[in-house]
Order: structure tokens, then C-alpha cells, then sequence
């Protein structure tokens, strides 16, 4: 469900919902945006080395764009809205189904009867 409200986002907008120039920086924005994994699924993840240090944060892109993101948030809504109202049952569609934990995030059975469809 991933990939498909982040297709859906990036329909609305006409724009990447993510512009990362790698993955590091993917990292980084997905934690702007949406929130910072929790310590226990950053302990699990197979890459976690290349992505978090030792205390849990974001290793920051040789290349980033992005400054301070440890402090910096810029919500998903933003984003998406930046220039007009949200349409609240869509902004939320979109974060069920980019819930960073797996065991949380929506397949499709829960979003087939989700009220924005």
C-alpha cells in the first residue's frame, strides 16, 4: 500500500510526493513528513547501519538538500495542500497508507472500505 498512496499523492499533486536524490535523503524527507521509525523497528531493519547511527538518528545524504532534520518537520499535509484546503478523509487515506510500520500500514482490505473511496 506503500507505493500506491504514495502514486495517489503524486497524482493529486502533479509532483514527486518524495524528491530524493538518494536513498539517504529519502530516509530523511519519509522522517520530515510522516515521523521517525521507532527505535525497535530501526533495530530490525537489514540496513538500519546505513540509515541511522547508533543512538537512532538519521544519517544525513552526502548530498543533501536538507538541513536539520532532527528538528525540521514539514507534515505530509503541506505537501500535499499547499495551496488550498485539505480534503481530510483523502489526507487520511494517504497516511494509512504510508504507516512506516508494516504491521500497522493498510492493505487492501482495510482501504476498500475506507470513506474516501
Amino acid at each position: 500500500m506503500w507505493s500506491f498512496g504514495c502514486i495517489l499523492a503524486e497524482l493529486y499533486t502533479g509532483r514527486p510526493l518524495f524528491p530524493a536524490i538518494d536513498e539517504n535523503e529519502l530516509v530523511e524527507l519519509i522522517n520530515m513528513m510522516i515521523g521517525i521509525p521507532s527505535k525497535e523497528m530501526i533495530r530490525k531493519a537489514k540496513k538500519k547501519n546505513q540509515f541511522f547511527d547508533k543512538d537512532g538518528n538519521v544519517i544525513m545524504s552526502t548530498k543533501s538538500r536538507v538541513f536539520g532534520v532532527e528538528t525540521l518537520s514539514f507534515p505530509l499535509e503541506n505537501s500535499i495542500f499547499n495551496d488550498g484546503p485539505a480534503d481530510e478523509l483523502f489526507l487520511n487515506f494517504i497516511l494509512k497508507c504510508l504507516e512506516v510500520d508494516p504491521a500497522l500500514r493498510w492493505g487492501p482490505d482495510e482501504a476498500l472500505i475506507h470513506p474516501w473511496l
